[in-house]
């Protein structure tokens, strides 16, 4: 029987010159052994080939497979890293750029019949949870789970990465939830034997701290997940549950699963400590008039676009506006502008986190030069000069998340064009038309019959396609802004930790609500 080392140069003088069944078993063999045998060389091999035969004329399956295989390699050359734990928390890592480039190409290619489409996914997971995208992750995780809900990798890497969410949660209550819902998770998916044995022996680890932790009859006790009131009328009953099915609400427990007990925005700022100053702008409230600010915005557009796509009648408002027909069928109407105006209210949202965090980091950005594609970097016109020094060494998962949520979105400048979401650059150019020139939405299949000189001057879309776009530019948004508040909860543990030996006063607020129930 070859040996790994026979196998391995075997497979090196193959030539992969065409993409057949055996070819791509072959090259993905070169990759599984070369990523255990940590063969370098074997990488490099492996990647010109794949290359090469991107190049030439392939179906987008095999695309699939190929993308999904240079993801491989990618993370194959990441692994060693992550033995030093310095280096596994430097916030730009090539190998995992590339690594969730390559698996969302892969995606993006594939067909209902790929056979790797679990795996992508839950790899795409896990990819997401290591640089602090924890919340994205779980959707990967879960649409593994839709494929096939018993693919046990999927459940233990989803029950891992609530459990490292939990930690960075305020609120103790959400924790013990979250805690809970993982040892349940982990004890079904220890339950499959797809799960190999040295993940299998990390995961029953995972499952004793757990045990030890936390009371058992805690553990074990039924979930009273669903007992709580989504409104007083059928209409906002129906709001919260749409809302709930999509993930939108500002609240951890939402992460969950669409239960009722998730139904609430509760997440803000944590409590902030800092000096007092009558000249320092960080005084208080001043962080909570911020966050105040940006969940209303986002709570304001996640409830138009809610409207825009459950209205089925013209709105009175539209009666009497002379509109002339132009042979492109445009669609026109209150509900058509609901969702564009939560597309720009949605997109604005992310520099506006990108302000909060100049101030509370005091990166001290000029703030024409603020956009949160850019406040990452020591010159926010060129991101080849490196990171900030501020995140150079800063140990916070949740603002490592938000600056890789960044490299999600482009900017129409030559050094920000760049993105790690192929659709990226489509959405900026949709921004550009909506805020200063003009998109027409259409819902008629006649985008083919636009005249070209038409599409010059205005971006024609079909409806339901910019209506998904901009419920995944709001969930983007949902999870930059809990990104947002549990950073600055660890950067305020920080300050508790360094200053425990000095006074500290208090400044209680009330809610907004209480006052809105006191006048109206």
């Amino acid at each position: 029987m070859a040996t790994y080392e026979e196998l391995f140069n075997d497979l090196m003088q193959h030539e992969f010159t065409t993409v057949t069944d055996e070819n791509l078993l072959k090259l993905g063999h070169l990759i599984d052994i070369s990523t255990d045998l940590q063969k370098t060389e074997g990488f490099d091999y492996a990647k010109t080939k794949i290359t090469n035969l991107l190049s030439s004329n392939v179906d987008n399956d095999h695309k699939a497979i190929l993308y999904f295989y240079c993801a491989n390699i990618w993370e194959g050359l990441r692994v060693p890293k992550t033995k030093d734990t310095q280096a596994s928390w430097d916030w730009h890592q090539k190998e995992i750029e590339q690594t969730i480039l390559n698996l969302r190409l892969s995606i993006k290619y594939s067909s209902d019949k790929f056979p790797y489409l679990c795996p992508v996914n839950t790899n795409l997971g896990n990819a997401f949870n290591t640089v602090g995208r924890f919340v994205e992750a779980i959707e990967f995780w879960n649409k593994a789970l839709a494929l096939k809900d018993s693919f046990s990798m999927a459940i233990v890497n989803k029950a891992y990465g609530l459990i490292a969410y939990s930690g960075s949660l305020y609120d103790q209550g959400h924790k013990a939830v979250f805690l809970k819902y993982a040892y349940k998770l982990l004890k079904q998916g220890l339950k499959g034997n797809d799960i190999h044995d040295s993940a299998r022996i990390f995961f029953e680890n995972v499952v004793k701290n757990i045990e030890t932790s936390i009371k058992k009859e805690y553990l074990e006790s039924e979930f009273k997940l669903k007992d709580f009131q989504l409104g007083k009328t059928i209409a906002e009953k129906n709001y919260r549950k749409w809302c709930l099915q999509n993930c939108l609400f500002l609240n951890p427990l939402n992460d969950i699963g669409s239960f009722s007990i998730g139904a609430r925005d509760i997440l803000h700022c944590p409590s902030i400590t800092t000096t007092i100053s009558e000249h320092d702008s960080s005084n208080p409230p001043v962080y909570y008039t911020f966050y105040n600010q940006l969940k209303q915005e986002y709570a304001s557009a996640r409830f138009l676009l809610y409207e825009s796509l459950k209205s089925n009648k013209p709105h009175f408002s539209d009666r009497d506006v002379l509109i002339y027909n132009t042979f492109d069928y445009p669609c026109y109407g209150l509900d058509i502008e609901k969702c564009k105006l939560a597309f720009r209210m949605i997109y604005s949202l992310f520099d506006k986190i990108g302000f909060f965090l100049n101030t509370y980091l005091r990166l001290r950005i000029d703030e024409r030069d603020i956009s949160f594609r850019r406040i990452w970097y020591k010159n926010p016109k060129n991101p080849k000069d490196g990171l900030a020094e501020k995140f150079v060494n800063l140990q916070n998962w949740p603002f490592r998340g938000l600056y890789w949520l960044a490299k999600d979105l482009s900017e129409q400048r030559p050094d920000f064009v760049d993105s790690i979401e192929p659709d990226a650059q489509n959405l900026v150019k949709i921004r550009n038309f909506v805020e200063h020139r003009f998109l027409t939405l259409h819902q008629m299949d006649l985008l083919n019959f636009i005249e070209p000189e038409i599409k010059n001057v205005t971006y024609p879309i079909y409806f339901q396609d910019f209506a998904d776009k901009t419920l995944r530019l709001m969930k983007l948004a949902r999870a930059a802004l809990i990104y947002l508040s549990l950073g600055v909860h660890i950067e305020e543990k920080k300050k508790y930790v360094n200053n425990d030996s000095k006074i500290v006063g208090s400044m209680p607020l009330t809610t907004w609500e209480d006052n809105w129930k006191t006048h109206y």
